[in-house]
């Protein structure tokens, strides 16, 4: 179960203080929210041997009382929220009736004594069951795929990150003509490279080091929110995901 989040009990005039959502509009709380409640189940399938493994697990969960944001039909708050804050249709939290269902793939495969191959898949769907909808913020289908080098000390990793479109967006949300802070859009695919090395001197020292999105990909990432700041990217457009990025990292345990 899952107890309401202060903001959805008690804002009481329409903010863009939306509980972490981002998702463009303004909201207001409701003091006689119920908790959340939900029950899953799933089924598994695991296999091991001497040179790979795999996995697989399929998993239903049925949310009772979900906490959405649902239009507001308050003439006050709505009027409050238009000439105030800029959205003529806010939201109020409510309880709705949800479920997510999916799978998760898991696999590795030894090729030669040094090399590895491994990687992991998911998919998941989450519905509204009261009415046909799509929930907020539910990752695409979306993989990665590693190709894993080792020899004594020294370890190198090439990684592939791939993510598919995302057009199952919540038209309650974000399919709102009448405010330009959010758009019922989806976002394209992507795939992602990433590289990874490390040194392990020995139990107590160990240097890593990576470049992830290596050839500096621009994409959308579809679990993003919604820009509200005229100031900073295009207003009303989920931000550009984070461009290429190194590090370096050294470890050590003292004893």
């Amino acid at each position: 179960s899952r107890a309401p989040l202060y903001q959805e009990l008690f804002l009481w005039i329409p903010l863009e203080v939306n509980a972490g959502l981002g998702d463009g509009n303004n909201y207001v709380g409701d003091v006689d929210l119920k908790a959340e409640v939900s029950h899953q189940v799933e089924a598994g399938f695991q296999w091991a041997g001497s040179r790979g493994h795999f996995s697989a697990r399929i998993h239903y969960r049925n949310v009772d009382d979900y906490i959405q944001g649902v239009a507001s039909n308050d003439m006050l708050v709505n009027a409050v929220s238009g000439r105030a804050n800029g959205d003529p249709t806010p939201m109020r939290f409510a309880n709705v009736a949800a479920a997510l269902y999916g799978v998760d793939l898991t696999f590795g495969v030894e090729l030669t004594p040094s090399l590895t191959l491994d990687g992991n898949a998911a998919y998941v769907r989450g519905e509204r069951r009261d009415r046909t909808d799509n929930l907020y913020r539910i990752a695409p289908p979306n993989a990665r795929l590693g190709l894993n080098w080792r020899r004594q000390a020294l370890r190198m990793k090439l990684e592939q990150e791939m993510v598919a479109k995302q057009n199952k967006t919540s038209a309650a949300l974000t399919d709102d003509p009448a405010s330009p802070a959010n758009r019922f859009e989806g976002t394209a695919g992507y795939a992602l490279t990433h590289l990874y090395a490390g040194y392990e001197h020995n139990s107590a020292l160990r240097l890593d080091l990576g470049v992830e999105n290596l050839f500096d990909k621009r994409y959308l990432d579809p679990l993003a929110g919604f820009n509200r700041n005229h100031a900073a990217g295009e207003f009303g457009q989920r931000p550009p995901g984070r461009g290429r990025n190194a590090f370096l990292r050294l470890r050590g345990r003292f004893e």
